[in-house]
């Protein structure tokens, strides 16, 4: 099953797919959840997917976000997230928009990588950093890692 998390006017609407966003705006908004409050609604590794574009800039902490991924993604699960780069006008547009994010700011996440090692204390929950897309928004695909 695919989360689509902030689905605003882009819901994904094929069977199997879930749409989240804030507040129920819309008829396809499934869920309607702030995601700045945890625990989120959905079960342990119910998720094989979860989609969150331009979501993250608006959610209070970063990690706190990729701990509840973790959680509701089944082991190997992925997660697709869009951000704005730091230095991009993107992230100064919106005024509820946090912050802006690197390239190297999903490397904290991965233990096989020089920031994932060096700050590993963040969280005992891992990922694998797949791909990082960088532009005016930056696209990350990350794999969740759980013990077996």
């Amino acid at each position: 099953m695919r989360l689509i998390l902030g689905c605003g006017n882009k819901p994904d609407k094929r069977p199997g797919s879930m749409n989240h966003d804030r507040t129920k705006f819309a008829e396809w908004v499934d869920v309607a959840h702030d995601l700045n409050d945890t625990p989120w609604p959905w079960r342990d590794n119910q998720f094989a997917e979860i989609v969150a574009e331009d979501v993250l800039e608006h959610l209070d902490d970063f990690i706190t976000f990729f701990d509840e991924c973790w959680r509701i993604l089944e082991p190997g699960g992925m997660v697709l997230v869009r951000v704005p780069r730091w230095d991009s006008i993107n992230v100064h547009i919106d005024p509820t928009h946090r912050r802006g994010y690197h390239p190297q700011s999903f490397d904290y996440l991965d233990p096989t990588t020089h920031w994932g090692r060096l700050y590993n204390m963040y969280t005992p929950r891992k990922w694998e950093v797949l791909n990082v897309w960088d532009g005016d928004n930056i696209t990350a695909r990350l794999r969740v890692v759980k013990d077996a």
